[in-house]
């Protein structure tokens, strides 16, 4: 489900599908993007590598969204993070555990010196777990992860802080 003000893209646009003989069809989603088009573009769909499960979440945050990160395992049980943003704020970690799956995020947004950013980011799980920061405004948007699908990464676009973001749904299975 989306609430409030959404940025120029329809919800859960279909982004890429891919089937090879014998093997399942695997369907990425692009949910909707909340904040402003300032800024540099980030994209977990071009950093992440083949064989890469998703193992955590990471948020820095003080009065707005500095930063936000997603921990990945690789086949060689290394871990890897992917952060875009900046430097501030306090850092948090949520590490998912055996049969949890990302299905939720909230994220709320602020004009600062004339452009939105994204001012508070809630996280949540499957299990009611969840990790959160920053400063709550009116400006809400909610997306729930359609049934059979949780999170593969994020995208948006950063400087400083975090200025928009979206969800990265993969199907679960």
């Amino acid at each position: 489900m989306v609430t409030g003000a959404l940025l120029a893209c329809s919800t859960y646009n279909q982004l890429a599908t891919a089937a090879f003989a014998g093997q399942p069809v695997h369907t990425n989603i692009a949910g909707t993007e909340f904040g402003d088009k300032d800024g540099g573009q980030f994209d977990y769909r071009f950093s992440k590598n083949f064989g890469e499960i998703l193992k955590g979440v990471t948020i820095s945050t003080g009065e707005r969204v500095d930063s936000i990160g997603v921990i990945f395992q690789t086949p060689r049980q290394e871990q890897v993070t992917y952060s875009y943003g900046g430097d501030g704020g306090t850092l948090q970690t949520l590490m998912l555990q055996e049969g949890e799956r990302i299905t939720g995020i909230e994220a709320h947004s602020t004009v600062k010196d004339g452009r939105k950013r994204i001012s508070f980011i809630k996280i949540s799980t499957n299990q009611n777990r969840f990790i959160e920061g920053g400063t709550k405004t009116d400006d809400v948007n909610k997306e729930d992860a359609e049934d059979g699908f949780q999170l593969m990464g994020f995208y948006g676009r950063h400087g400083d802080e975090v200025n928009s973001v979206g969800a990265l749904w993969q199907h679960a299975g």
